[in-house]
């Protein structure tokens, strides 16, 4: 059975699943894949999930890759989003120190420029990318995925299809407890900070602030930023003082 007749068999799980990255995650060891990130670039109306993300890579990958703001670098977005068509990652130039250093610091948490990236496009929802990075066997997960790409050009429609029919209350589940930037960006937008000055306060894009804003707001239940301070302040979880 290929990667896509397995993802329409077992769509109904997917959607019934409390972790959906842990379905993706066991669907991608099952056929050799190392991780699968979807990234919505642009949806219409509200994208189900948090940022537009979902990805089986390792959370500690993910807070760096933030925190570092490498959302304004990555060059495999950068080249992918201008694209069609399928972009191997090797054939991404490696001009310009940026994009050297993304790259060697992503080996650094075992991520390999071993991949392809696959743009999805539709009017009804948008577009988004779907990247399967490579195994520990990337020279022969080479010769194997550029035979699938029809394949995996099918599954990725079904990918971004099936996401888009998430209901909100079936985002994939998340820490109750609010993370340290999740909890600095909150501090500031409590002192009236918008997203813009507090990531220039702190170093990170504003994308990257928005992306910790849109993470505590669900972690709180909250419907906006207003409220999720307003929650955190009265539960006394950025550590100010209630005062009513």
């Amino acid at each position: 059975m290929s990667l896509s007749e397995t993802f329409i068999e077992n769509t109904e799980t997917f959607h019934n699943s409390a972790c959906k990255v842990g379905f993706l995650r066991n669907l991608a060891a099952d056929f050799g894949i190392g991780n699968i990130t979807y990234l919505a670039t642009s949806i219409r109306g509200r994208c189900p999930l948090p940022h537009g993300l979902m990805t089986t890579y390792s959370k500690k990958w993910v807070t760096y890759y933030f925190e570092k703001s490498f959302d304004l670098v990555d060059p495999v977005v950068f080249y992918a989003a201008k694209r069609s068509l399928p972009l191997d990652w090797q054939d991404i130039p490696l001009s310009g120190r940026k994009v050297r250093q993304f790259f060697s610091v992503a080996e650094d948490f075992g991520v390999h420029k071993v991949g392809v990236t696959l743009p999805v496009r539709c009017s009804a929802g948008g577009e988004a990318l779907i990247s399967l990075g490579a195994t520990d066997q990337p020279s022969e997960w080479v010769s194997i995925m550029r035979h699938k790409v029809p394949e995996l050009i099918y599954f990725s429609h079904l990918l971004h299809k099936e996401i888009l029919n998430i209901r909100p209350e079936e985002d994939p589940v998340l820490s109750k407890d609010l993370s340290f930037r999740e909890r600095e960006v909150l501090r500031w937008a409590a002192d009236g900070k918008t997203s813009w000055e507090t990531g220039k306060i702190l170093n990170l894009s504003e994308r990257t602030v928005n992306f910790y804003i849109t993470n505590a707001c669900k972690k709180l239940d909250a419907a906006n930023k207003t409220q999720a301070v307003a929650i955190a302040l009265r539960n006394n979880s950025l550590g100010f003082a209630w005062k009513d």
